[in-house]
């Protein structure tokens, strides 16, 4: 198993931090700066990813969040998998209401260093 650590240069990506982790037969990139987000999953010749049209890991401090009704955390979209954090409400989907999750609804993982 290896992992390596890369901080992104130029554009909105800038100062990014992402981690790929290679096994014998999986790897997998997180994006730490964005909340653990799952950049692609690899196995074989098996990709699991979303080319997103954004083309770039937006650093968040590009991203308004109030924008588009609080979606605008869609402009910075462009993981294939992305956490929404500690918080126990968010935007509801297209305008509906908002959700509000109770803590025994959210689990968080530690990880050691």
């Amino acid at each position: 198993m290896s992992a390596r650590r890369e901080v992104l240069r130029g554009g909105k990506q800038e100062g990014v931090e992402v981690i790929a982790v290679e096994t014998e037969r999986l790897g997998f990139t997180v994006i730490p700066t964005r909340g653990m987000g799952i950049q692609e999953v690899r196995s074989g010749d098996v990709r699991l990813g979303w080319d997103s049209p954004i083309g770039e890991v937006v650093h968040p401090r590009w991203i308004d969040l109030a924008r588009r009704g609080g979606l605008g955390w869609l402009e910075g979209f462009g993981e294939w998998l992305v956490r929404c954090g500690r918080r126990t409400e968010r935007t509801g989907c297209c305008g509906s209401t908002p959700i509000r999750l109770r803590p025994h609804e959210i689990q968080t993982v530690r990880l050691k260093r």
